[in-house]
């Protein structure tokens, strides 16, 4: 499979496709906030915490809702 990747100014990948699909993707600052499959419709929102992405929730052109990831960060302090 031969994809088609277009980068902003600063090095932020905007687009991606393919023979059969393309996705747009939106940033604030250096993350992904928003993508979607403008061929498909589905839509994906990455939720972010201090630590990084925590969660991706998808929707599909049907408006199926789903949560495709969540990562847990765990943090611990250590008093002296």
């Amino acid at each position: 499979m031969v994809f088609h990747i277009v980068y902003d100014g600063g090095g932020n990948r905007i687009k991606k496709s393919d023979a059969t699909s393309e996705r747009v993707y939106i940033y604030g600052g250096l993350n992904v906030l928003y993508e979607v499959n403008v061929t498909t419709q589905m839509n994906a929102v990455y939720v972010y915490g201090p630590a990084g992405k925590i969660a991706k929730k998808v929707t599909t052109g049907k408006r199926e809702t789903r949560l495709v990831s969540i990562t847990l960060v765990l943090a611990t302090t250590i008093l002296q």
